[in-house]
């Protein structure tokens, strides 16, 4: 007998893989890549997101709130034990007021990672040491 939840759970998780496939380029990925560009496309299923806080991205479509809250039920990690290369979007372990965070600015300046916000505040205090 065939368990129906889990086949269909399956499915998805095999269409996130797809979508994240970056030699796939099939056509369809451009419904996701317009949905989720304001949350930073593929960033949404990179990060380390608690399942119980998809609700905040405030998604209107439910087949697409449904899939990420799959998809974060199987990726999140409570620990992490690098945490200088841990992704700062959507991560459960970075909040501010109880909140995954998300700043497209600092995402369009390259901010991915933890280690890249001490290496410009290291960039930033050289610049201001060589002015002086």
């Amino acid at each position: 007998m065939i368990d129906f939840q889990s086949f269909n759970k399956s499915l998805k998780m095999k269409w996130v893989q797809s979508y994240l496939n970056e030699v796939n380029h099939g056509k369809w990925k451009l419904f996701l890549d317009f949905y989720l560009q304001k949350y930073g496309g593929k960033l949404v299923f990179l990060s380390n997101r608690k399942p119980q806080d998809v609700h905040q991205l405030l998604l209107k479509d439910p087949f697409l709130r449904e899939i990420i809250e799959h998809w974060t039920n199987l990726n999140y990690r409570e620990e992490n034990r690098d945490f200088n290369s841990i992704g700062i979007w959507h991560n459960a372990l970075i909040i501010i007021a109880n909140r995954p965070i998300f700043y497209t600015s600092w995402l369009k300046a390259g901010v991915k990672e933890v280690i890249e916000i001490y290496l410009m505040k290291i960039t930033h205090s050289l610049a201001i040491m060589l002015l002086l």
